[in-house]
């Protein structure tokens, strides 16, 4: 057996010498991680943000792990284009985050609130540049994504510890 696969190989091929005459490889063909590593990292971080953080990084969590539940439902397999209804799920994560930061005393929703809008962005960019590759899409609103739970998570941590040095 050749150490490339086909399709892995060709993908690969395709994305490095320029457009496909057809479109985009399918993204099934590109190295990623196990679908669980994603899931368990975000299943444990949402726990611990409700766990150890107070109302604004338990309301945060949630609507974060009710995202990612749903994900799956929303995306366009196909990613031929902007996806829609994961732009709406990430306008009105923004919202709330905007919200978290100019209602609270806390720090943690700025960089929430500024890795979210970076998120969005990346869907308005797929909206102007229709030459935007499916890799670099999925790739950004990752990269967002475990930035603004990082923060979560952090502004969680920060709570637990402030509870403690109060105790």
């Amino acid at each position: 057996m050749p150490l490339r696969s086909a399709p892995l190989f060709r993908a690969r091929a395709l994305c490095q010498f320029g457009r496909a005459p057809r479109g985009d490889p399918p993204l099934h063909h590109m190295p990623a991680l196990p679908y669980w590593i994603p899931a368990v990292v975000i299943g444990c971080s949402c726990l611990y943000a409700c766990w150890k953080g107070g109302t604004e990084e338990r309301v945060a969590a949630v609507y974060f792990a009710l995202a990612a539940l749903a994900a799956p439902f929303l995306l366009d397999r196909r990613w031929a284009g902007t996806q829609w209804a994961m732009f709406a799920v990430d306008l009105g994560y923004l919202a709330l985050m905007l919200v978290f930061a100019f209602r609270t005393a806390r720090w943690w929703p700025l960089p929430a609130a500024a890795f979210q809008l970076l998120a969005v962005l990346t869907h308005v960019a797929s909206l102007f540049d229709h030459q935007l590759r499916a890799w670099a899409y999925v790739t950004a609103g990752v990269i967002w994504t475990y930035l603004g739970l990082a923060a979560i998570v952090v502004g969680a941590h920060n709570r637990a510890r402030e509870r403690v040095v109060l105790a």
